[in-house]
């Protein structure tokens, strides 16, 4: 009885762990940029409150200016403002977007340029919730 009781207690544990993994991800995603005024990433549908880790490695810019990145949260009356940052328009850069609480939900990245250069290269966005 005690050997049963056991292994079902062992049981329930192993399901409660296999559904925290999955409802946790991580991964890379890859792309480029072309943009004189914004552009969005793809969207990540975070099941816990997500951090994003953005690389971007500029093929054109302009000296001594910065592309901004805002971390954006999509809601039913409009998309919110969840964390921001710079990188460099001309050199690799990086920045993390996080917000503690933030919670889960449909996030992407924005990359707004104000310059009105044009701003090209390659991004990759290292994302976990």
């Amino acid at each position: 009885m005690l050997r049963k009781s056991l292994a079902y207690c062992f049981l329930a544990a192993v399901l409660v762990s296999s559904v925290s993994t999955a409802l946790a991800a991580s991964g890379t995603y890859e792309s480029t940029y072309s943009l004189t005024g914004g552009l969005n990433s793809r969207t990540f549908d975070a099941s816990a409150t997500p951090k994003f880790v953005v690389t971007t490695s500029p093929t054109k810019g302009l000296e001594r200016s910065t592309m901004t990145l805002y971390l954006r949260k999509q809601g039913v009356f409009g998309d919110t403002d969840i964390d921001s940052g710079t990188v460099s328009s001309t050199k690799v850069d990086s920045e993390t977007l996080y917000k503690s609480g933030s919670g889960s939900g449909q996030y992407y990245i924005r990359f707004r340029n104000f310059t009105g250069v044009l701003f090209e290269g390659k991004v990759k966005i290292d994302y976990s919730w």
